[in-house]
């Protein structure tokens, strides 16, 4: 595909004397050497290979704790784990302290919870020229939400922010803010019609004849798509173009002026017409930190999907997986969704690269996060209950997941290497490991008196000295939260019996469940970065093959529907440890040693030779 000339403003120096010094610093989402080492190897992901021999790589990266996505990446962006920058779990704890509960949250992936600065403000702030390509916490300006009363510093700072957005050397896109349709599959012709999110409006599809269906608005029949039957893909995706028998997008207007672009697939459609299987992409907007940014991004890449046809797969609507005595067709169907959502990105990054020529590029990509939740837990040799066919077929997944990574991560390379002093900096927020338990800390403080819940679950605070939350932790319910009950004399004494029942929890053999306690507010606690005004008291580790959540109803331990891959575990656990390395042109590739996920802002600034964002705690390893 051809990037031709869009209506954006350039952000290249007028005038360019010394090549500047230029840095890309991308995230793969889940991205750990362990996993890649154990489901690819040097012939299946060779760029992945050569990376480890050519560049200066850590032996491993301390994420942040929770290890979970909006967390990982404000601690990578902002240099600072969650209880200076705010991000502290995927379903943030919420701010001001007195006016909301210890179960009020706010989505840590949305940039009202961003109590910091990103690097890739703090870069433009200095005049560098910057592209951010789906960063969490963005394309707004980080909230500050203030603790308990309004602060002028932190009024300061947000003005600041918004001010540096509104330059023209900064371009920030991302869609994950605004999820207009998720992914569907149509399998009947009772189907055909469904209405298109909330918008007020609605697709219809129709068979053509034996080997074509027509997508069209419901509106405008006259903007339509054709797509084409053809078979399941299972060849290599290196080598080839990716998503090939995906439709052309079907753009949708939106209300307020908001657009967004749908693909589809069609993978099976019978003789008689009377069945069919038709995979219905993902509808997101946009966003950017100015408006002509969003609409060049529009007319160059014409949409991204956030996501792969995951959900729709473990519902069985891509057919029968292995484990359920499938073939593999369904497994290599979501597969072929996976390669949609990489063309789009890397028609973005390609765009954003060409388009502003930055000196800094924030990247982004969701795997293997996706793929891994999807397989590791059917792939993963400890889980049980699982047939070998089933296990091979994950594993072959995963392979080929780690071989799309390789092609995408081939492409950063290819454009650091089209800039002079480049430096390409590699990352992910977390590892992964297999769970097929869930533990439930509620019902354990239910059981002990410290928590009260009706029978549909819902925590009485009035009667409530502790509650897990859906942050990842357990909270102590003091006086001063709304719904407080626990004075300040009286939380050592309630934490300590937190922990002495937690403790005591035992698995049907007599093995302990929670495996490890850390408390906020302690040095230990400190160094990993847990607590702060929007995080919680005290945060667990938990026994191989169990996750936890925040139900306070039913046994203690329930089976997951199945097994899957999962994280949000102790960053001092090494399987939540995401990789960590650098390349450059001519560079000689080694080992460091642990660094931590804080570190990277830093680096990146001094390599720009600017100051590190504002609040970093972290510090530049990459000399």
């Amino acid at each position: 595909m051809v990037f031709g000339a869009l209506a954006a403003t350039p952000l290249r120096p007028a005038f360019a004397q010394a090549p500047p010094r230029r840095a890309i610093l991308i995230s793969f989402d889940g991205f750990s050497e362990q996993r890649v080492r154990e489901y690819a190897d040097s012939l299946s992901a060779p760029v992945i290979w050569s990376m480890f021999h050519d560049g200066v790589c850590a032996e491993s990266v301390r994420p942040a704790f929770p290890s979970v996505t909006p967390v990982g990446h404000a601690s990578i962006y902002t240099g600072a784990y969650g209880n200076v920058n705010g991000v502290s779990a995927s379903s943030n704890g919420a701010l001001p302290l007195q006016t909301t509960t210890i179960l009020d949250y706010i989505d840590g992936f949305s940039a009202r919870s961003l109590r910091a600065e990103p690097i890739w403000i703090a870069a433009a702030r200095q005049g560098k020229s910057v592209f951010g390509h789906f960063p969490t916490q963005a394309p707004q300006p980080p909230g500050y939400e203030p603790v308990t009363v309004p602060s002028p510093a932190l009024d300061s700072a947000r003005a600041r922010a918004v001010a540096t957005l509104a330059r023209p050397n900064i371009a920030v896109v991302n869609m994950y803010n605004d999820l207009v349709a998720p992914a569907r599959v149509v399998r009947s012709p009772a189907e055909m019609s469904w209405a298109f999110g909330d918008e007020g409006d609605s697709l219809r599809a129709r068979v053509r004849d034996d080997s074509t269906v027509v997508v069209e608005l419901a509106r405008d029949p006259r903007r339509a798509v054709i797509v084409h039957l053809a078979p399941t893909d299972t060849t290599t995706p290196r080598g080839r173009a990716l998503a090939r028998f995906f439709s052309d997008p079907l753009r949708v207007d939106l209300a307020r002026g908001r657009r967004t672009f749908v693909y589809f697939r069609l993978f099976e459609l019978s003789h008689d017409r009377s069945r069919l299987l038709l995979y219905v992409s993902e509808a997101r907007v946009i966003q950017a930190n100015r408006p002509e940014v969003a609409a060049a991004y529009d007319d160059a890449v014409h949409g991204v999907p956030g996501n792969g046809g995951g959900r729709p797969m473990e519902r069985g609507e891509l057919g029968p997986r292995v484990q359920q005595g499938g073939d593999g067709s369904a497994e290599y169907r979501y597969m072929e969704t996976v390669e949609l959502v990489m063309r789009q990105f890397m028609r973005g990054t390609e765009w954003g690269w060409r388009t502003y020529h930055p000196e800094l590029a924030t990247d982004y990509f969701p795997y293997p996060d996706e793929a891994l939740h999807t397989f590791l837990g059917y792939a993963d040799p400890g889980t049980p209950n699982v047939s070998n066919a089933a296990r091979a077929n994950a594993a072959r997944m995963l392979k080929r997941a780690y071989t799309m990574i390789d092609m995408r991560l081939e492409q950063m390379r290819r454009l650091a290497s089209s800039e002079p002093n480049t430096r390409l900096f590699v990352t992910g927020e977390h590892g992964m490991r297999p769970a097929w338990l869930t533990f439930k800390p509620n019902v354990v403080l239910r059981t002990a008196g410290i928590l009260r819940a009706d029978s549909a679950g819902k925590v009485d605070l009035a009667h409530t000295q502790a509650a897990a939350t859906r942050g990842g932790w357990i909270s102590v319910n003091r006086v001063g939260r709304k719904g407080g009950i626990v004075s300040a004399d009286s939380v050592d004494a309630v934490l300590a019996r937190v922990e002495r029942v937690l403790r005591a929890a035992r698995d049907s053999s007599g093995k302990p469940i929670v495996t490890a306690i850390f408390r906020a507010g302690t040095p230990a606690g400190d160094s990993l970065g847990i607590g702060g005004p929007t995080g919680g008291d005290l945060y667990i580790g938990v026994a191989p093959g169990y996750y936890w959540g925040p139900v306070a109803t039913g046994p203690m331990v329930d089976p997951l529907a199945f097994p899957h891959g999962e994280h949000g575990f102790p960053s001092t656990d090494f399987d939540m440890h995401p990789l960590g390395c650098m390349l450059e042109a001519g560079g000689i590739g080694k080992r460091i040693g642990e660094i931590r996920s804080i570190d990277f802002a830093p680096s990146v600034a001094e390599w720009l030779r600017i100051s590190p964002p504002a609040d970093a705690r972290g510090r530049a390893v990459w000399r």
